[in-house]
């Protein structure tokens, strides 16, 4: 965005796409939410396993109530 300020909010795009185009289109963007949503819920677990091992600790067991 530093480089090209004036793009800002200007779409990328210049050309009309044909409903096959958008098809694909959606299915790209289809596909790529589902790798998204993948790709957080394994995050997410990771993070909960991590949390999860600090609390098995010694001085983790005795900080808690």
């Amino acid at each position: 965005m530093s480089q090209n300020p004036g793009t800002v909010g200007k779409s990328l795009l210049k050309v009309r796409l044909s409903d096959k185009q958008w098809e694909q289109v959606h299915r790209i963007n289809i596909t790529l939410a589902d790798e998204y949503k993948t790709r957080r819920e394994m995050l997410l677990k990771r993070l909960d396993v991590t949390i999860q091992s600090f609390m098995w600790s010694d001085k983790a067991k005795v900080r808690t109530p």
